[in-house]
């Protein structure tokens, strides 16, 4: 196993509860690491599955969907896609699509809009677009921001300040990418550096924030994360795993299933 780093808060949670009811929050090779985001003890998951594969998975991830698993994340990294599924306790039939492209596919999400469907996850992939849609859940609004500059600081608060939240952050070439939602919730927090930012997590970790979306943009060499607000009623906690190998050690602690011919 390869050098790693962890960050814990559990919110007085028995540790054992914490390692049994574990969920992937997100999974991706980022900056020459594997950067692994796990929720722990939360009951609104009833399981999740990792697909890992050299080629995108197409016949496994509709598999996964008669499963009624939802897709939440892909990402491409280090020669492997990772497809993160979960059926969850909501009772909604999300009806996803998976769309791919070699430019950033405006035109399709446009026409999704039309249709009352949502980006769920979108991240460039080896050398292509790949965005999965679902059936909107109520009147959500997307808006998708693009930003080349050094870090998207001044288009995170602009979303903020127009009642929308930042439901997912990606980059690529020079651009950061970001699909925003409308929101009155707020309650959303936001770091952005050239190094992992290890005092802004646990400072956010002790202001009941978690981690809801990470990216790392290669032409500026910076780190993106946005946080949530964790509601007053809400008992999970997260813990935090940077490992330059695949971290099959942590993910083998969580109740979650693995398809794939190989971990690296």
């Amino acid at each position: 196993m390869g050098h790693f780093i962890k960050k814990k808060f559990s919110f007085n949670l028995p540790q054992s509860m914490s390692e049994k009811k574990g969920r992937v929050r997100a999974l991706k090779y980022l900056n020459n690491r594997w950067v692994l985001i796990k929720d722990t003890n939360r009951d609104d998951i009833v399981s999740q599955a990792i697909i890992t594969s050299d080629i995108c998975p197409v016949d496994r991830i509709k598999k996964m969907w008669d499963l009624h698993k939802r897709v939440v994340q892909i990402s491409f990294g280090n020669g492997v896609y990772i497809i993160v599924c979960q059926e969850e306790r909501e009772d909604f039939n999300y009806k996803q699509e998976i769309h791919f492209s070699n430019e950033f596919p405006t035109s399709f999400i446009d026409k999704e809009w039309e249709k009352n469907r949502s980006v769920a996850c979108i991240e460039y992939c080896e050398d292509h677009w790949v965005v999965v849609t679902e059936e909107s859940r109520g009147n959500i609004i997307q808006n998708v921001i693009t930003t080349s500059n050094e870090l998207p600081t001044k288009e995170v608060k602009e979303a903020w300040d127009s009642d929308k939240r930042v439901l997912s952050i990606t980059s690529h070439g020079n651009k950061w990418i970001m699909i925003v939602e409308s929101s009155k919730e707020g309650g959303q927090s936001y770091a952005g550096n050239s190094e992992w930012p290890d005092e802004k997590i646990n400072e956010k970790y002790n202001q009941s924030f978690y981690i809801t979306s990470v990216a790392y943009n290669t032409s500026s060499n910076a780190w993106v994360l946005i946080f949530d607000k964790r509601k007053k009623e809400e008992t999970s906690g997260q813990m935090v795993t940077l490992t330059k190998e695949f971290p099959e050690e942590e993910i083998r602690k969580m109740e979650v299933t693995r398809y794939g011919k190989r971990f690296l």
